[in-house]
């Protein structure tokens, strides 16, 4: 299993949400992309 840093997974957490922020602000489409791109790797 690839090991991911604390700082790493922040920056990648927030690149995520503020790409999908203009676009989409609705809580619950965001926090049910999170887990479904954490399952595709």
């Amino acid at each position: 299993m690839e090991t991911i840093s604390v700082f790493e997974a922040k920056n990648n957490l927030s690149r995520l949400l503020s790409n999908n922020a203009p676009r989409q602000m609705n809580p619950a489409a965001l926090a049910g992309s999170i887990p479904a791109g954490l399952r595709k790797q």
